[in-house]
């Protein structure tokens, strides 16, 4: 037979363990809800810079034809050229600014 002892240690072990998931499971979905949050930032970040590129489409076009009629380089190079450039200068920007955060974390 079952004492009235072990019966009250076992109650107490499963209260214990019913909080240590109650705790785990609170926490889990604190950090659900912020990688959501985080996902969903970085998919309207990403819809802004869409937009942002297709409105500087049209400058960049209208700057390479404008070159194009003063000089022998084709417009279609030089654009590609520009693009280019104008990524690789973004990109170099965007990859200093995470660094810098990173390391202030």
């Amino acid at each position: 037979m079952v004492s009235k002892q072990s019966t009250a240690k076992q109650l107490e072990k499963v209260k214990i363990q019913k909080r240590n998931l109650q705790k785990e499971m609170k926490e889990n979905s604190k950090n659900y809800i912020h990688e959501f949050r985080k996902t969903v930032a970085a998919a309207l970040i990403s819809a802004f810079a869409f937009l942002i590129a297709l409105s500087w489409k049209d400058v960049i076009l209208e700057f390479a034809n404008y070159i194009k009629q003063t000089t022998n380089i084709q417009g279609t190079l030089l654009t590609a050229i520009l693009v280019t450039l104008i990524s690789i200068i973004g990109i170099m920007i965007i990859t200093k600014y995470v660094a810098n955060k990173a390391e202030n974390k």
